[in-house]
C-alpha cells in the first residue's frame, strides 16, 4: 500500500462519512471525490507491468484535470452557504407531489419502443446477423450497427428510464407498469445481444439519483447493483471473447498478483488505465484540434464527424497502451484546447453540476432532478470516458429531458 493510496483511502472515508452525517452522499463533489480517490489510489498501487510511476510533472498535468470540477462545485457552494435548503424527506415530498401528464408519458414510451423494434430489425435484416449469436462477437460488436438507426437503437436508455420515472411516479396504474416493466426487460435483453455494456452503466448510474431523490436507497439496493454490474460486465467481456476470458486478461494485464485473484485484473484494469493512459500520453500531443472532439456529437449528428478526421488525419486516441483505450472525461478537452480546456471546461462542468444540486435542495422540482441524474452519470463515469461528447448519450439526454417539458404539468416551479 503506497502512501498516495492511504490517502485517497481517507479521503475516500472521510468524505463518505461527512455525507452520511449530514445526509447528502449524493452531491456533485462528494459523487466526483468517491470516484476520483478510488481511481487515483488504485492506480498509485501499480499492480500491472504496464503501468509506470508517474513524474512529477505528470502529477500536476492529472491534478489540473481533476481539481477544477471541485473548485467550480466550491465556487457555487461558498455563494449559497447560507440559503435555506430542504432535506432530503421534503425534497422527495416535493418530487413525489409534482402532477404529470400520465398519459402521455405512457404513450412516449410506446411509440419508442416500436421505434426500438422496428429499428433493431431493421438493423439485422441490413446487416444479416446480432452480434451475440455471430462467430466472432467481439469483432462483430464493433462493426454492427447502421447510422440513424443505431441511433434510434440506441434510445434504450431513454426507453428504460421513462419507464421507471413513470412506475415511480405515478400512482396505482398497475396494467400500465406491468407493460412497462415489460418492455423494459424485453429492451434490456434485445440490447444485450448487440453486446453493448456502456449503455447500460450510463443508464444504471442515471436512475441511482432518480431513485435516491424519490423513494430513498437503501444498503442493498446499492449492493444489489454492484453485483448486477459486476456479473453483467463479467457476462459480457466473457461472451466477447470466450470462455478463457479470465485467463486472456490476466496474461494481457501482466498483473503482478497471485493468479487466484485472477478475477480482480479486469475491473482493477477498467479503473486504471484511463489515468496511465492520460499521464503517459499528454506530452506526445504535439498539437490541438480545436473542438473536433469536445463537439464530437454535433459533428457526428451532422455527419462531419469522420470527414474532419480524415482531412486533419487526426484520431481520438492516438497513443494509448498495449489495447487500452480509455481516458478520463477531460481527455478531449485537453487534446482540443490544451491546458486550457483541461483546466476551464471541467471547471464550468464542475458550477453546472453545483447548481443544479442547489435548486434541487432549494427548489426541488423533477425537471432539475432529471438534469442531475443525466449529471450524476457524467460524475460518475469521468474516470474512464465523457458522455458528453458521445452522440449515443447526448441523443439520450436530450430525448430524456425534453420529454419532461412535455409530461410535467405544474410548469410553475414551487416556491
Amino acid at each position: 500500500m503506497t502512501l498516495i493510496s492511504i490517502i485517497c483511502i481517507a479521503i475516500l472515508v472521510t468524505t463518505f462519512i461527512f455525507g452520511l452525517i449530514k445526509n447528502e452522499l449524493m452531491s456533485p463533489a462528494r459523487l466526483y471525490i468517491f470516484v476520483w480517490t478510488t481511481a487515483i489510489g488504485l492506480a498509485d498501487l501499480k499492480l500491472s507491468r504496464l503501468q509506470n510511476e508517474w513524474s512529477n510533472f505528470g502529477w500536476i498535468v492529472l491534478m489540473v484535470g481533476v481539481l477544477p470540477f471541485l473548485l467550480g462545485n466550491f465556487i457555487v457552494y461558498v455563494l449559497n452557504f447560507d440559503r435555506g435548503k430542504k432535506s432530503i424527506t421534503q425534497i422527495r415530498n416535493s418530487i413525489l407531489i409534482e402532477k404529470i401528464n400520465e398519459k402521455l408519458l405512457y404513450n412516449i414510451i410506446l411509440i419508442m419502443f416500436c421505434a426500438y423494434l422496428a429499428s433493431y430489425f431493421l438493423e439485422y435484416l441490413i446487416e444479416g446477423y446480432v452480434p451475440l449469436f455471430s462467430p466472432q462477437p467481439d469483432l462483430a460488436r464493433r462493426d454492427f450497427g447502421v447510422f440513424g438507426l443505431h441511433l434510434i437503437v440506441n434510445s434504450v436508455i431513454s426507453i428504460i428510464f421513462l419507464s421507471v420515472e413513470y412506475i415511480i411516479l405515478v400512482k396505482q396504474k398497475f396494467a400500465n407498469k406491468l407493460v412497462l416493466s415489460i418492455i423494459s426487460v424485453l429492451a434490456f435483453i434485445t440490447f444485450s445481444f448487440l453486446l453493448y455494456r456502456y449503455i447500460f452503466m450510463i443508464l444504471i448510474l442515471m436512475i441511482i439519483p432518480l431513485v435516491y431523490f424519490t423513494k430513498g436507497i437503501k444498503p442493498k439496493f446499492f449492493l444489489g447493483i454492484f453485483v448486477f454490474i459486476g456479473l453483467f460486465v463479467w457476462g459480457i467481456k466473457s461472451i466477447r471473447v470466450g470462455q478463457l476470458a479470465e485467463l486472456y486478461f490476466f496474461l494481457a494485464a501482466k498483473i503482478k498478483i497471485p493468479y487466484k485473484y485472477a478475477f480482480l485484473s479486469e475491473p482493477y484494469m477498467y479503473i486504471t488505465m484511463n489515468l496511465e493512459n492520460f499521464v503517459a500520453n499528454f506530452e506526445k500531443t504535439t498539437f490541438h484540434t480545436y473542438g473536433i472532439f469536445s463537439a464530437d456529437f454535433f459533428l457526428a449528428l451532422i455527419g462531419a464527424k469522420h470527414w474532419l478526421m480524415e482531412y486533419y488525419n487526426v484520431a481520438k486516441f492516438p497513443h494509448y497502451i498495449d489495447g487500452y483505450n480509455t481516458f478520463p472525461y477531460f481527455w478531449a478537452y485537453f487534446y482540443d484546447f490544451g491546458f486550457f480546456g483541461l483546466a476551464i471546461i471541467p471547471f464550468f462542468i464542475g458550477i453546472f453540476a453545483s447548481i443544479i444540486y442547489n435548486h434541487i435542495k432549494m427548489n426541488p422540482n423533477l425537471r432539475n432532478l432529471i438534469y442531475y441524474c443525466a449529471l450524476v452519470s457524467v460524475i460518475l463515469i469521468s474516470y474512464t470516458s465523457d458522455p458528453l461528447t458521445r452522440l449515443d448519450i447526448v441523443s439520450n439526454y436530450f430525448i430524456i429531458i425534453t420529454a419532461q417539458y412535455f409530461v410535467i404539468e405544474n410548469n410553475v416551479l414551487k416556491k
